[in-house]
């Protein structure tokens, strides 16, 4: 991954974890706070040029907008959270974990319960023992997956796709995204495993010109 990316990549992660405390417990005396924001103001000549500006942070809203005040001025302006400098957010995220006394196993208990189908039991197990309250809510999430695994109950398809359109191994994410946005004249075929062993059986397959793959997908209620 590519330094920016690598840098678009923390910026999210920090804006989800920031504005997910924001909406759900944040504690007392986190904000208001000073940050630095990106600013785009527009010259004489109707030419933006970017500018750095200091304000104050004074509320976060889920909609990942916020209200701040820049310094020196008396009025409240709207902002998008992603406008404030990756420094700064590091900045607001390290003062929640260091005031976060109570609020930060709440606050990882609702964030797993909103991503994942886990049940409650192992949620808190999980917080209790192996959630770091310092990282990340997305970095917390990825260890809580590779330890616990996705619960969330799937079931097997069949996919056939045309040999002549597509490569053998192509990603299975691909194909169900591409399925799903188009039938490429019904090439594509997404079958139960009874179905596929019927046309087996029957010797209706044509396996000359399509793959298979078989793909668990969740479950649909």
């Amino acid at each position: 991954m590519r330094p920016g990316e690598q840098e678009r990549e923390l910026q999210r992660k920090l804006v989800d974890s920031i504005v997910f405390v924001a909406a759900n417990h944040q504690p007392e005396n986190w904000l208001p706070m000073k940050v630095t924001v990106i600013e785009y103001p527009e010259d004489e000549n109707g030419e933006e040029h970017q500018r750095l500006a200091e304000c104050m942070l004074k509320e976060i809203f889920e909609s990942e907008e916020c209200c701040m005040r820049e310094i020196g001025t008396a009025t409240d302006e709207p902002y998008g959270v992603s406008e404030i400098i990756n420094k700064s957010l590091i900045e607001v995220w390290e003062k929640y974990t260091h005031i976060c006394h109570k609020e930060w196993r709440r606050n990882a208990i609702a964030y797993l319960k909103a991503n994942t189908k886990a049940p409650e039991s192992i949620i808190d197990a999980f917080v209790d023992t192996q959630w770091n309250k310092e990282e990340l809510f997305a970095d917390n999430l990825k260890t809580f997956n590779e330890c616990v695994g996705n619960t969330e109950e799937k079931e097997l398809w069949i996919f056939t796709y045309p040999i002549d359109h597509f490569d053998r191994d192509i990603l299975d994410e691909f194909i169900v995204d591409w399925y799903n946005r188009s039938d490429n004249d019904g090439r594509v075929r997404k079958m139960t495993v009874d179905e596929f062993l019927s046309l087996l059986n029957d010797e209706m397959f044509d396996d000359v010109h399509n793959w298979v793959r078989a793909i668990e997908l969740p479950k649909t209620k």
